[in-house]
Formats: C-alpha cells, sequence, structure tokens
C-alpha cells in the first residue's frame, strides 16, 4: 500500500507517509506482487519531509500575511503526528509519533531555515507520547523561548504563556469563527463559557460588545484573559470568574441573568470511543443550561473539538436544548476550523471541529 512509521505499541500501527502509485487495472504488472524495493527506491524520509514542510508552508503564505497561524496540520499536512504553530519569530513545534521523534532536529531546523524564526521550542509535553513510548518533555534547540507568546488577531493583541500553556498556546482552528461573532456582538450581552485567554471574549468586547462574562476553571487562564482584556482596552466590559462551567451556568440561572450571545467552546469530551455516551451526556447538558439563560431571539455559538462527535449530531443536541425551552433552532452558519487547519479528503478524523451559530425562535 505505501510507505510510512510502524510503532507495534501503538492501536495505529503505522501511518502512512507515501502511498504506492497505483496502475491501471489494465497494465498487466498491476497484477504482480508488491516488493520492498517498490516503496524503498520511492522512500527518502528526509526528502519527504522537507517536501512537504516547505509544501505546508508555502499554502500558509499564500492564505495569510502575518506570521500567526497554524504551519503544519498533521494529517492535514500529510505528515502525520507533527503540529506546528507559528507566533512570529517564534516556532512552537509538537511531535507525537516515534516515527518523526527519529527526525526531530532535521525537522527543527529545516522549519527554521524555512521560516526565517529565530526560535523553534518543542512543546511535547503532551499525553499521547505516552502512547508511542516517548518522553513528555520540553526544549529548545534553537533560539530563546520568551516567557509569553504574541498572537495578533481581529485587531487585537494576545499574550499567552509559552510553557505549560493549553496545546501549543493558542487556538488557531476558531479564528474565522471568531471573527464572524464579531459581526452579530454590538450591543450584546455576550456569555462566553470555557474562555481560556479570551480570544472570543476580548475580540467581542473590541467589537461593540455591552458586556462580556468569561469562564474558566483554570486560574492561570482567567489572570491571561485580565491582562489581555487591558492590553486591548475593554476591562471594564468584561467579568471573569474562575469556576466550573456546569456549575457556573447554574448560578447564573439561579441570579435570573440573561444573555444575547452563549458561547460555547469546550474542550474535547470525546477523546476515545468509549467515551461517546458519556461525552455527548455532557455536551447535552452544557447547551440544555446555556440555552436556559438566552434572551429572547439570543444566538448561540456551539462547538466541539471530539473527532468523534459528528456535524449531525451537534445539530441534534443544541436543537434539542432549544425545544427544552419550547423554542426551536435557526441555523444560521455552520462552523469549521480555519484553511490552516486543512482537511484530508479520505480521512474523516481530520475534520475534528464541528460549530454552529443559531438563533432561538
Amino acid at each position: 500500500m505505501g510507505s510510512g512509521f510502524a510503532n507495534p505499541h501503538t492501536l495505529i500501527s503505522v501511518r502512512l507517509l507515501l502511498l504506492r502509485q497505483s496502475r491501471r487495472s489494465s497494465d498487466t504488472q498491476s497484477q504482480q506482487p508488491v516488493t520492498a524495493s517498490d516503496n524503498a527506491s520511492a522512500y527518502d524520509p528526509t526528502s519527504l519531509l522537507t517536501d512537504r514542510l516547505r509544501a505546508a508552508y508555502q499554502l500558509r503564505s499564500s492564505l495569510f500575511d502575518k506570521p500567526w497561524y497554524r504551519l503544519v496540520h498533521a494529517e492535514g499536512d500529510l505528515l502525520p503526528g507533527l503540529i506546528v504553530d507559528r507566533y512570529d519569530s517564534v516556532l512552537m513545534v509538537q511531535i507525537t509519533t516515534a516515527g518523526l521523534e527519529h527526525h526531530r532536529l532535521a525537522i527543527c531546523d529545516y522549519l527554521a531555515e524555512l521560516t526565517g524564526c529565530s526560535t523553534v521550542h518543542l512543546a511535547n509535553r503532551v499525553a499521547s507520547r505516552e502512547l508511542e513510548q516517548l518522553p513528555s518533555e520540553e526544549e529548545t534547540p534553537l533560539g530563546q523561548l520568551p516567557d509569553q507568546l504574541t498572537v495578533r488577531e481581529q485587531g487585537c493583541d494576545f499574550k499567552v504563556a509559552s510553557r505549560n500553556s493549553q496545546k501549543t498556546g493558542w487556538f488557531y482552528d476558531h479564528r474565522s469563527n471568531r471573527k464572524l461573532a464579531t459581526q452579530v456582538v454590538a450591543g450584546k450581552r455576550v456569555l462566553d463559557v470555557f474562555c481560556y485567554a479570551g480570544g472570543w471574549s476580548i475580540s467581542a468586547a473590541v467589537a461593540g460588545a455591552e458586556s462580556v462574562v468569561c469562564i474558566d476553571s483554570s486560574e492561570t487562564a482567567i489572570t491571561s484573559l485580565k491582562d489581555n482584556a487591558a492590553a486591548n482596552g475593554v476591562a471594564a466590559k468584561i467579568r471573569p470568574l474562575v469556576a466550573d462551567a456546569i456549575e457556573a451556568l447554574k448560578s447564573l440561572q439561579r441570579d435570573a441573568e440573561e444573555f444575547d450571545v452563549i458561547i460555547l467552546d469546550p474542550p474535547a469530551f470525546i477523546k476515545r470511543k468509549k467515551d461517546y455516551d458519556k461525552g455527548v451526556q455532557h455536551y447535552e447538558l452544557l447547551n440544555r443550561l446555556a440555552c436556559r439563560l438566552l434572551a429572547a431571539d439570543g444566538l448561540l455559538i456551539t462547538a466541539s473539538c471530539s473527532q468523534a462527535l459528528q456535524e449531525d449530531a451537534l445539530t441534534g443536541i443544541a436543537r434539542r436544548a432549544a425545544a427544552k425551552q419550547g423554542k426551536t433552532l435557526q441555523v444560521l452558519h455552520r462552523l469549521t476550523q480555519g484553511p490552516d487547519h486543512p482537511v484530508l479528503a479520505g480521512v474523516p478524523e481530520t475534520h475534528y471541529l464541528k460549530g454552529l451559530m443559531a438563533r432561538l425562535a
């Protein structure tokens, strides 16, 4: 079938990098067995990696005029096990497969050469590396990692911690969805659940939202949110709450609060197939509680980054939540990941981010 990295210790035993070119069925050679030399001659790991890194960089350069984006999106860029996020002159790299681990320094060197970035950091403190029997660690093979990463988005400036932050620091995948939200928040009361460092919240406040209540269970995230709100001149509009999302939603309902726009951008509740039923219940509860807090004709922005939860299933969850309030769900926009997180046709798992913007009528 092709060539790739094999690891007998994981559930995904082979990560294909190069598919064997198919021959026409009329070709008599197509009936011949595949030999080791068929693929070995075409498979040079170093040149293959550099070619695909170059292709990924060229694609982003054509899509973005500013140096803040996901540069490599694993299978979406035909590089399974490799994530690279760019923060101006800093590259945050995450390697999650043993095959690519053998090439980590070559990858870092070539990324620096390709982009001209002065710092490359390996943010390899991630649980999935344990499945590949790799150590959980961080190192900076090139340059010096600053304490904070800087992001510019929707005309706002954000800073996030460079170490011990979520994923590789920032969630670029929702950038286009956050931009869409800024078009509907002017003069509105907004609730942002799982706010992290304020990507949705601060963009909404800058775009003219009357007020924004921000909920996150992480004190570190809320501290970043406050700093970012102050840096963008909207601290007076922001009301941060360090709390569990479910408990906070219940508390807001007891206080008879209402919101015109509610944003639900939770972490993945379904990480494995065995988590599916429990995860769906969590999404159901979250959306039901949110719909109780929506004012008349309010807008619900709800999302899921669980690969296993299909778009129709998420829509059904939101529809049932609205029905509990005697409302009909009008879907205004379907949300998905941005173009720097490409979906690989034939690999549905790469379409992991689903969402919708809907009105409760």
